[in-house]
């Protein structure tokens, strides 16, 4: 009884996104694993993926969610920095991700 869609079903229109939020409880705990993000957005997690969510349609996503839903709970998984990396813009993308969550959560 699990839906899975894929971001080509997304993209393609193929998401009925206010069915998807009604099957939903009305309270819901938010597990977000980054590596669901395109790797231009964070590249630093056990799997990178090409043609994953961009930015924007992450933070559209997530904000319906927040809009339609009492999230009372969510944790953010598998970014994997490397503290010797010069690169801190996966760390810095998921350190805004929680910023904005807490925000929709509490502000919106």
């Amino acid at each position: 009884g699990l839906a899975v869609y894929t971001m080509q079903d997304w993209r393609n229109g193929r998401l009925d996104l206010e069915a998807a939020l009604d099957r939903l409880p009305a309270k819901v705990f938010l597990t977000l694993d980054v590596d669901v993000f395109d790797w231009s957005v964070i590249s630093d997690t056990g799997t990178p993926e090409p043609g994953g969510c961009r930015w924007d349609e992450a933070m559209d996503l997530l904000s319906t969610v927040f809009a339609a839903k009492d999230v009372i709970g969510a944790d953010v998984v598998e970014l994997s920095h490397d503290s010797r990396s010069s690169d801190n813009r996966s760390a810095f993308a998921t350190a805004k991700l929680i910023y904005k969550m807490i925000g929709w959560r509490f502000f919106q």
